[in-house]
């Protein structure tokens, strides 16, 4: 009677694929064995050796579970997915732990508890690194926009001055004509306040004479305009919109001389062009 009840149980234990239903025959195994006298060896042998096997199935899957997540990586996902299985088999190991309490039971709970304590603090290091190289990242790239908008804004200036500068030699250099195309306003016409000097006592004030064949002496350039006395005209640039550009004032004098924004000499003569 009680081997054909082992014989059943095991076969039922082999065929049943409710794990909750293994666990139910298992007990019942044991509880069956803890009730035999022991008299007879042979089914006290039939009773251990069916518990050693069922039991072994749980230990086995317990083993499959821990080596399948044991795994070399640097991939915080991988390892977290590693955690998660380890966490839910020691949770299955307490669950089932009455029953199947084997030694092996205990080593494998070891080793999975181990298993993630090592993995959870590889990825708390693997975090702290991305954090840091995020934030190296970061710097660099605040770095590199920085020095950028400094050389963008040093361009701008040279830029500025170059335009500025040949804006101030293409004013100095064209002639008349040439300025033509361009909207040139004469405001002033300052009359001489004292008349034209020919003679030796006007040297103070020019900066040398020019005689011509029919013997009319045709003064030549003062150091400044402004303050000679002689008579001269403003002239001026403007842009697009009527406006007056400031730095393209000069003056010409009544006999072509020309100077600059200030009234100083500026060493040519409207009509030699």
């Amino acid at each position: 009677m009680a081997i054909a009840y082992i014989d059943s149980g095991v076969e039922d234990f082999n065929t049943d694929d409710l794990r909750e239903h293994k666990l139910t025959i298992l007990q019942d195994m044991k509880t069956a064995l803890q009730n035999d006298t022991g008299e007879n060896e042979v089914i006290h042998a039939r009773y251990t050796e069916a518990i050693s096997s069922m039991t072994s199935y749980f230990i086995d899957d317990y083993s499959r579970t821990l080596e399948d997540n044991t795994i070399e990586t640097e991939h915080i996902d991988e390892l977290t997915s590693a955690v998660e299985r380890l966490k839910e088999l020691l949770s299955v190991i307490e669950q089932e732990r009455a029953v199947v309490n084997d030694n092996a039971v205990d080593d494998i709970a070891g080793q999975t508890q181990a298993l993630v304590d090592k993995y959870e603090n590889q990825i708390k290091e693997l975090e702290k690194k991305e954090k840091e190289e995020e934030e190296r990242q970061k710097a660099e790239e605040e770095r590199k926009a920085e020095e950028e908008r400094r050389i963008a804004e040093e361009e701008q200036r040279k830029a500025e001055e170059a335009a500025a500068e040949t804006s101030s030699q293409s004013v100095a250099s064209k002639t008349p004509e040439t300025e033509t195309s361009v909207t040139e306003v004469q405001t002033t016409e300052v009359p001489a306040t004292t008349p034209v000097q020919t003679t030796e006592a006007a040297a103070s004030n020019d900066n040398g004479t020019e005689r011509h064949g029919d013997g009319y002496v045709i003064p030549g350039p003062v150091s400044n305009i402004l303050s000679s006395g002689r008579g001269y005209s403003k002239h001026w640039l403007c842009d697009e919109n009527g406006n007056i550009i400031e730095s393209t004032l000069w003056y010409s004098d009544i006999y072509g001389y020309a100077y600059d924004i200030n009234g100083n000499y500026e060493g040519w003569n409207i009509y030699d062009y």
